[in-house]
């Protein structure tokens, strides 16, 4: 992957897998058929069996016990050698050259902390998936970005890029990486972008100039409709703790008296109505979706706790 005149690679891309092979497949072959930077590829495997053997290049860190995102992508950059962490999800396609662009853009600008490509659907191939998103809507909701950006600006700043997304790995490593107590999956990308910026300033962007193709389904009853038990559980846990933590109070309020009800009403409606993929009866996925919002509103209230004590006086 990379010449022996190299002490390491420029890149190393780090992907979670829990046994997407056909798609993990072509993946890393798109990866590695248009990459002119040296990279390493590392797939941060867990669950009952290791993927196949897909290049001899191709470093596996596997796990017998299945991970959550945070501990999967923290697992993969313990045993990365890169100047760069490129951190892609396991259901996506690649444009060749898209890890060249965005290391190249990490080179000349060091105020940018983290980039990201511009996503598609991978089953609408010209319809765009996100372009960043942001968490300031109303009542807690996050918003995605999709619309282009203006009179041909190559950029969107963005407050968090989900799925894809490239970051240096010494100020990755500076933060501790993903936090996998707080957030083990399901907005641990956005905790760990306001993270970034909160110790080193800067600020992040979405490329125009970089396409990758997510496979998710893009409806919106699909989206909400019933998975795992455990992204059923996160989800609902986790918003309340990320806006505790790095939104300002009062959207913290807002979202707890009023958001967090309207949120579960649209949640269950899609698990109750939706395809059911997550392998559990519909009622334990909305029992699991309850059981989080009750623990998010307890976890959130001791990170408000944490802000007050440590406001400093005026």
């Amino acid at each position: 992957m990379f010449s022996d005149h190299e002490v390491s690679p420029n890149v190393s891309i780090i992907i979670p897998s829990i046994g997407k092979q056909p798609l993990l497949a072509g993946l890393v072959e798109g990866l590695m058929g248009g990459t002119k930077t040296s990279i390493e590829i590392i797939i941060s495997h867990s669950g009952d069996s290791a993927p196949s053997e897909l290049d001899l290049n191709i470093v596996t860190v596997h796990q017998d016990s299945p991970l959550l995102a945070s501990a999967a992508r923290n697992r993969g950059a313990e045993v990365a050698s890169g100047r760069y962490l490129f951190f892609i999800d396991d259901d996506n396609d690649v444009d060749p050259g898209v890890v060249d662009v965005l290391a190249s853009l990490l080179d000349g600008d060091s105020a940018m902390t983290e980039v990201g490509p511009s996503m598609f659907y991978g089953s609408a191939r010209n319809v765009v998936f996100s372009m960043g998103v942001s968490h300031r809507g109303w009542l807690g909701r996050t918003r995605t970005i999709k619309d282009w950006p203006a009179n041909g600006a190559r950029e969107i700043i963005s407050e968090a890029l989900p799925n894809a997304f490239m970051v240096r790995r010494s100020q990755f490593e500076a933060i501790g990486g993903f936090d996998e107590v707080s957030f083990p999956m399901d907005f641990e990308e956005s905790d760990l972008a306001f993270r970034l910026r909160r110790e080193h300033g800067g600020y992040l962007a979405c490329t125009v100039d970089a396409k990758i193709w997510h496979h998710t389904p893009i409806s919106i009853k699909q989206q909400l409709a019933a998975k795992s038990v455990a992204r059923s559980y996160y989800s609902a846990r986790n918003r309340p703790i990320f806006i505790a933590r790095h939104l300002e109070v009062w959207r913290w309020l807002e979202y707890i008296a009023i958001g967090q009800f309207l949120a579960a009403l649209s949640r269950c409606w899609g698990i109750l109505f939706g395809e059911n993929r997550s392998g559990h009866s519909r009622a334990r996925v909305i029992l699991a979706y309850v059981a989080g919002m009750l623990t998010g509103v307890l976890l959130s209230l001791r990170e408000i706790g944490v802000r007050v004590r440590c406001k400093p006086m005026t």
